[in-house]
């Protein structure tokens, strides 16, 4: 009975050091803007990457209701924006079962066809490129 509740002791710590290790991966949200919808829109500051006048990030969609087609309550995406030209490249998405990027993943989106996308003036889209841009002349 001893040697039982040992192995349990031991399954039990294992469990908790792989699920600290795979959470360790921290995140720093910073809110750039929101929607009409009440979404709210974030960057991941402590994971930018700047290559020249590009910065590759990750970046979060916190939604205020369901997403209809997943049922999602947010989403992250890999992101690369060349701030000289004010474009962006959605590298990949993922849709989360709880908001702030938490929970399950529901669905992972590969983008086959990366391609370079003019966001318009006044979208959060256009938000985003200001944010990211401007963030990263103060580094």
């Amino acid at each position: 009975m001893r040697t039982m509740f040992k192995n349990l002791f031991k399954f039990h710590s294992f469990l908790f050091l792989i699920s600290f290790f795979l959470n360790a991966h921290a995140v720093n949200w910073v809110k750039y803007g929101n929607d009409a919808n009440g979404d709210n829109f974030y960057v991941d500051i402590d994971s930018t990457r700047i290559i020249g006048d590009v910065v590759i990030f990750s970046g979060l969609r916190d939604l205020a209701e369901p997403e209809k087609n997943f049922g999602s309550l947010s989403g992250t995406g890999k992101f690369k924006v060349d701030c000289s030209e004010d474009k962006t490249m959605l590298l990949s998405y993922n849709f989360f079962s709880l908001n702030m990027g938490k929970g399950e993943i529901i669905a992972a989106i590969p983008i086959r066809e990366k391609k370079w996308f003019f966001p318009p003036k006044n979208t959060i889209g256009k938000k985003q490129i200001q944010f990211i841009c401007n963030f990263n002349k103060q580094v």
